[in-house]
């Protein structure tokens, strides 16, 4: 996972959760995420697509990216 920035993104959206801070809103990219599970424990925290027009899919069947999509 890189800084979470836009040139070095996170790797998973679960990773984005746990080290946005509250108030945050997680740009998740166009793609297929592969995740265990996704637990959010911050106020306001808002996760959206980063391009409306090419929304991301979440499998929760699976714990890892085969893929290697970036958040």
């Amino acid at each position: 996972s890189g800084s979470g920035g836009s040139s070095t993104p996170w790797k998973t959206i679960a990773y984005a959760t746990q080290n946005a801070a509250a108030g945050d809103t997680i740009l998740v990219r166009p793609g297929t995420y592969w995740e265990g599970k996704i637990l959010v424990q911050k106020a306001s925290l808002t996760i959206r697509a980063a391009d409306s027009a090419n929304k991301p899919l979440v499998n929760f069947n699976h714990s890892t990216n085969p893929n290697g999509n970036y958040v």
